[in-house]
Formats: C-alpha cells, structure tokens, sequence
C-alpha cells in the first residue's frame, strides 16, 4: 500500500541483483492524491531471467514521473506472494484433461479408466 501526500504519480517497483542487475520496472498507474491505495505489481515476466543471480534488493519508485519539488510518500504493508491465490485454492484438484485417452499418460487421476499407470517415480526424470 502506498500514500502520496498531495500528488498523484505512477508508482514504479523493481529488484536488483548482487551484481548490480536489475530487472525492468514494473509500473502501476495513479491518479488519487492523500488516500491509501493498494497496489499489484505483476513481477511474472521476471520469471526465468537469465540476470543471473537471486534479486536482494527491492527498490520503489515512489512517484515514476516528473515533479517540480520533493513530495512525501509512504509505503506499508508490502507482501510477496500470488494475487488472489489462497491456500484453498492450491488444494483443489486440477480440471479434468480435455485431450483424447490416447493422448494422455494418466499418473495420478482417474479420469481415464484404460490409461493409467503406477509407481512411477517422477523422480527419475
């Protein structure tokens, strides 16, 4: 969550590297000044990166635009994780396959009666 004291401005976040690499900033529009506002940045276009290294840096922009003098900006409440995804939903089964039986190895379900298979050891892959 953020609150931007008496100015409305995009608000910018990025991570950093150890090696001082940095993935692109991924910004969040704004147009409400003196209010509270939850922001989402979907960070999923870092996945798989080749930055090299793990990020140990997390950098805010708090007002990603231009500005004629300094403003005060406040940030709480920062929290990592999927949006919207609870723990309940993880736990659900997944969705029927909809690909002919034949096309199918069944490991785990039961959908298809004829094409399963058991005691595979996924670890060997």
């Amino acid at each position: 969550m953020y609150y931007q004291v008496v100015f409305a401005a995009p608000v910018a976040l990025k991570f950093a590297t150890p090696t001082d690499a940095a993935f692109p900033e991924v910004v969040v529009q704004n147009e409400i000044a003196d209010a509270w506002l939850e922001a989402t940045f979907d960070i999923f276009v870092w996945i798989g990166n080749p930055l090299g290294g793990q990020p140990d840096q997390i950098i805010f922009f708090p007002s990603y635009g231009p500005r004629e003098t300094g403003h005060t900006v406040y940030f709480d409440n920062v929290v990592f994780g999927g949006a919207g995804v609870g723990l309940e939903d993880l736990m659900s089964p997944a969705p029927n396959p909809t690909l002919d039986e034949d096309l199918v190895l069944s490991v785990y379900g039961d959908f298809y009666a004829n094409n399963t298979l058991s005691n595979l050891n996924l670890n060997a892959f």
